[in-house]
């Protein structure tokens, strides 16, 4: 069965569940088992839709998965090549078809973003928070799935990362390499955190390891803009050049918010000096969409920590309730403007298939 729904309609329904699920998991923050439950809507939603730039291309390569011997999938050689998805793709789509496999991939994505706001409930603005994430980001994962399961997974590493806690660390970076070559980027954060911990240590060692941190940081950017010129993603880069960089001028403007209010914010959570740095990297990474659209898409593992930033953004003023509005208004301005004024991605009009 498939329904059709007209663009207003869509970004309606979006908003709605978002506000929805968001007012849920706020409500639901001290019930563990709530919280994961109220994103229920959204995985449906995700399981369901059939819209958005790569569906047809997703479900030709799902289906190619299913039909596949699991030792032709089980190959070292196949390792950078998504292999966790194929995994997936091959057991999910035989017992509940490709909505199944989307909703799989939809809690892969969303469980290790909204793990992280769990640990950090008492200390974020959990309704803002998930809005900004569901308006920003879990709509961007319609089209690149894959890369989506990554970034989720190195975001959750870098929670462990900062609590000590390298194990978890690794095995979440380890995960997200299954399903996306990128999320060795995840390295960057560990190599981003020695540098902050010896920026003060004027010896030697220190020097080394600062110098080598940013060494390592240099060439895991090589390799990753160089993993996605020479992978399957190379004919898309052949294609997506200038032109294709529009959402570059709302990247430069949240880096001048996060400029203007970052000495207010450090002093009511010093991980804004992290933030702020990792939407100096975003930035950096944005001006390459003048170039290629799809080697931006690296900026995804670290901007997703404006969640974060602009949730923190109420606590600095005194007119919280206002401040709060304003930024779910300045985020809903830009989803509309990118579904309905400047279509991207083609998630409206929303498009659900019930079966198969």
């Amino acid at each position: 069965m498939i329904i059709n729904f007209n663009p207003i309609t869509s970004v309606i329904l979006y908003f709605s569940i978002f506000l929805f699920t968001s007012f849920l998991v706020n409500k639901s923050k001290n019930n563990k088992i709530f919280f994961f439950l109220s994103l229920i809507f959204i995985v449906l939603l995700f399981g369901f839709r059939y819209c958005g730039t790569d569906i047809i291309t997703y479900e030709h390569v799902i289906t190619r998965f299913a039909t596949m011997p699991i030792i032709d999938i089980l190959n070292f050689n196949n390792l950078s090549e998504g292999i966790g998805f194929q995994i997936i793709s091959h057991y999910f789509f035989k017992i509940g078809g490709f909505s199944l496999v989307n909703i799989i991939i939809g809690l892969l994505i969303l469980c290790p973003v909204y793990t992280v706001l769990y640990r950090n409930r008492n200390n974020t603005n959990i309704f803002l928070f998930s809005i900004i994430y569901l308006i920003a980001f879990f709509t961007v994962s319609f089209n690149i799935m894959r890369q989506f399961v990554a970034v989720s997974f190195v975001f959750l590493g870098y929670d462990y990362l900062m609590n000590n806690q390298l194990k978890k660390y690794f095995l979440c970076l380890a995960i997200g390499f299954l399903f996306h070559t990128t999320a060795i980027l995840g390295i960057v954060f560990w190599m981003i955190n020695i540098i902050f911990e010896n920026s003060k240590n004027h010896t030697k060692k220190g020097y080394f390891k600062v110098g080598l941190s940013i060494l390592i940081i240099l060439l895991i950017m090589l390799f990753s803009i160089r993993y996605i010129g020479i992978s399957s993603y190379a004919g898309y880069v052949e294609n997506a050049k200038a032109g294709g960089n529009r959402d570059f001028i709302v990247i430069l403007f949240k880096f001048l918010i996060l400029t203007i209010f970052k000495n207010r914010l450090s002093k009511i959570d010093s991980n804004i000096n992290y933030y702020f740095l990792f939407c100096i990297i975003t930035l950096l990474i944005g001006t390459t969409g003048f170039m290629s659209a799809y080697i931006k898409r690296l900026y995804y593992y670290f901007n997703i920590f404006e969640c974060f930033s602009f949730a923190l953004l109420p606590r600095i003023f005194k007119q919280k309730r206002l401040v709060s509005n304003t930024v779910i208004v300045f985020y809903t301005c830009i989803f509309i403007l990118t579904t309905l004024v400047i279509p991207q991605g083609h998630i409206v009009p929303l498009v659900l298939r019930i079966g198969g």
